[in-house]
């Protein structure tokens, strides 16, 4: 799996999902996780799975963010978290606005282009929208297919051109963006 799902807006669809299909991710959801996350960016299950475990279990009834997933039938088709986010090492930089921020989205390659990232985002907005009124996102600007997404929801560029090393993200590559909730 790439690094970044491959924009193809002129290919077919699938079958289309939408918010039925999508839930809370619970603890048993943590090795489907580790699976998507381990193959989109080649990492090592034996260092993801512990970090999800925690994650899972600290968002768990907590109001520092969320995870949700989309499932189909009895298969974890993707996942999409958004989590509350301050300056320093571990936060976004200091350009960027404290807050509220999504802050990634995968999708099984095999189900992409039939509405999962899109349902999993405005899940995680409905969410959000109970605690802010603002909600951030940073990019990859070669990440096309997240970056319609996200336009297409009304998230608007608000900053480029900055440094975010725990996102990988050179100036070169950033963008951000924000939406206003109603």
């Amino acid at each position: 799996m790439s690094e970044y799902a491959t924009y193809q807006p002129q290919r077919p669809a699938g079958e289309r999902f939408g918010n039925d299909v999508i839930r809370p991710a619970r603890l048993a959801d943590a090795e489907a996780i580790t699976a998507l996350t381990c193959a989109r960016h080649a990492l090592d299950p034996a260092v993801v799975r512990p970090r999800i475990d925690t994650e899972l279990l600290a968002l768990d009834g907590s109001e520092a963010g969320c995870v949700f997933v989309a499932e189909i039938g009895h298969h974890l088709a993707g996942f999409a978290r958004a989590r509350r986010l301050r300056h320093g090492p571990d936060g976004v930089p200091a350009v960027l606005p404290e807050g509220w921020y999504l802050t990634g989205v995968i999708v099984d390659p095999a189900w992409r282009r039939r509405g999962l990232g899109s349902a999993l985002t405005t899940a995680r907005l409905a969410w959000l929208r109970r605690r802010s009124d603002v909600v951030h996102y940073v990019a990859n600007r070669a990440n096309g297919a997240s970056i319609r997404l996200h336009e297409g929801l009304g998230f608007r560029e608000i900053a480029r051109g900055f440094s975010y090393p725990r996102a990988e993200l050179s100036p070169e590559a950033s963008v951000a963006y924000e939406l206003m909730l109603p």
